[in-house]
């Protein structure tokens, strides 16, 4: 067998015959021998790791592995599916992703599309471990990405199998229902990947569709999660949800506002190429954030009120941040109402103030100024009127009265 991998390996991958290191690594990485393969792993993390991180020396090293598509070995060999061999293989993965190359070609796109074939299986066979290893690394992945400013890999543009992730995502929702850490791993690589927006994003419309549903499925199990671990005292991990799922809702909010002003955007060659029912996919997806937004910050309004004594000043930060956002953007749609009157049943009026004595931070006070200017104007807007005495162009008096309802 063997000598049948090795025969088969220089027919198509070195016609030439020539005898080099990389070469070797190569036909280990094919062998379907996983000592060998890992073996292969170890030599190239040796190569790459014995040139300091950032001398030019292993710049160059990297990018002559990239030239000769090491990555496609690599994740040809994530198929033996040893989980030993697939953390080594991982290993080698983030050490060539330290160049921008790797993201500006498809290795990252091959690499994605690897990792999502491994995950299935790894799902399928219950291995939370395993789970939470692809997961992690997928969301290290979304912020090379956006580190290196390529394509994201929510646009129309880009090769990566964003759709599958969402698929994947879909599956494995049923499976992670009673873990905390794989749902907050998850929320975390949906983060990652919508927290990358470039100024010229344009999404397809069955994306758009596919992350709205995904969206809505994780909010809902990132909220029981908060409620659960609130409830039996496990503060390290409702915290932790707790701030995912207002950094998250921060980027869903921006993604809206993307989404909604898309077909201002088009240029004339895009709005030729785009139809009717492209454009009304990504419409419908926007309301359906928005209303996902607007049920899950409802949501934690009353989860921040009953539990604020349990909640740190950091978090409640990102909370008061998640809050400011949601009116800068609803409020131009002119749909607050109900909310703010939610608000004020819930005591927001004088909640927010005594918030900022007690936790006495910078940051809290203003955001927590600037919502309670923002709840005050939707508040007077909806419940007084202003009735202007005049004597001729001469104006007397301004009486402010109660809105007749």
């Amino acid at each position: 067998m063997d000598r049948l991998v090795h025969n088969n390996y220089y027919k198509l991958y070195n016609p030439n015959g020539k005898q080099n290191a990389l070469n070797d690594i190569k036909r280990l990485l094919i062998s379907r021998n996983t000592e060998a393969q890992n073996k292969a792993c170890g030599y190239l993390i040796e190569v790459v790791n014995k040139y300091n991180s950032s001398s030019k020396e292993r710049a160059r090293m990297i990018e002559y592995l990239l030239e000769n598509d090491i990555t496609m070995f690599l994740c040809e060999a994530t198929s033996n599916l040893d989980f030993a061999l697939f953390k080594s293989i991982l290993s080698c993965l983030r050490l060539l992703w330290r160049e921008s190359r790797f993201f500006e070609e498809d290795h990252a796109s091959h690499t994605m599309s690897a990792l999502l074939r491994a995950l299935a299986h790894y799902v399928s066979s219950g291995s939370n471990a395993t789970v939470d290893v692809c997961l992690n690394f997928l969301c290290d992945l979304f912020n090379g990405i956006s580190a290196n400013k390529s394509t994201s890999a929510l646009s129309l543009q880009s090769a990566y199998s964003t759709e599958q992730l969402l698929a994947s995502l879909n599956v494995l929702a049923p499976a992670l229902k009673t873990n905390p850490t794989s749902i907050i791993s998850s929320a975390l690589v949906l983060h990652s990947l919508i927290s990358y927006q470039p100024e010229n994003l344009t999404l397809r419309g069955s994306t758009a569709v596919s992350l709205a549903e995904v969206l809505q499925v994780w909010f809902c199990m990132l909220k029981d999660i908060l409620n659960h671990t609130s409830l039996i005292g496990n503060k390290d991990t409702s915290g932790m949800c707790y701030v995912v799922v207002c950094q998250l809702g921060i980027n869903v909010l921006r993604l809206v506002k993307t989404l909604s002003g898309e077909q201002k955007q088009r240029d004339f060659v895009q709005k030729i190429l785009v139809d009717d029912n492209e454009l009304g996919m990504l419409k419908d997806s926007s309301v359906q954030m928005g209303t996902c937004i607007t049920q899950i910050i409802s949501e934690l309004v009353v989860f921040t009120k009953d539990n604020q004594t349990q909640i740190d000043t950091e978090e409640y930060s990102i909370f008061l941040k998640f809050l400011l956002v949601f009116f800068e953007e609803s409020s131009p749609r002119g749909n607050l109402g109900e909310f703010c009157d939610m608000l004020f049943s819930k005591n927001y009026l004088t909640m927010l103030p005594q918030a900022q004595i007690i936790r006495n931070d910078p940051g809290v006070r203003k955001m927590s100024t600037l919502i309670l200017g923002e709840l005050l104007k939707e508040l007077a807007n909806k419940y007084l009127w202003v009735e202007r005495t005049r004597t001729g162009n001469e104006l007397i008096a301004r009486d402010i009265q109660v809105r007749p309802q």
